[in-house]
């Protein structure tokens, strides 16, 4: 009975060494397959690193030429900003000179304008004048045309008498 104590005891012996080897081989293979996958992440994890490398140092690039550029685009804008300012500062020196003239000129006609007023109304009134003496004039000479005429005609009449007494003495002769 003891050898059967025996047998059992390195049966179970065996079967425990069998079943440790083989967790052990499975642990070992579990171990294997935890770090090839460790080495693939760690790949994983480096190239991913790598690539954020190579973003950020593209992105610190493509940072300095927009910083250029924009930079350019002010240095235009500020020069075509200040070509523009000066030309309408020169265009507005321009109408202030031109709008001074014309202002100078507006007071030139105005005065030119107030004497001409002045010279109509005067000569306006040289022509009533002259045109009321004339008035008189003629009516004057109207009115001694007219004793003229009068005259005349009593002279003709009494020339036309003295003539029918002439043509009626001749007639009794």
């Amino acid at each position: 009975d003891i050898q059967a104590l025996v047998d059992a005891r390195d049966q179970a012996r065996a079967t425990l060494q069998a079943e440790t080897e083989a967790s052990q081989w499975e642990t070992m293979k579990q171990n294997q397959k935890l770090h090839d996958d460790l080495l693939e992440a760690e790949g994983v994890k480096q190239a991913a690193k790598d690539l954020l490398q190579n973003q950020v140092l593209e992105n610190e690039e493509n940072m300095r030429k927009l910083e250029a550029s924009m930079k350019d685009k002010e240095d235009q804008d500020a020069k075509s900003f200040n070509t523009r300012k000066a030309a309408l500062e020169a265009e507005h020196e321009e109408l202030t000179r031109i709008d001074a003239e014309c202002a100078d000129t507006l007071v030139g006609l105005d005065a030119a304008c107030r004497a001409a007023t002045h010279q109509v109304t005067a000569c306006q009134g040289n022509l009533d004048s002259e045109l009321h003496a004339t008035n008189k004039a003629q009516e004057a000479t109207l009115e001694h045309l007219a004793e003229d005429e009068r005259k005349a005609m009593e002279r003709l009449a009494n020339i036309e008498a003295d003539l029918r007494r002439a043509h009626e003495e001749e007639a009794e002769s």
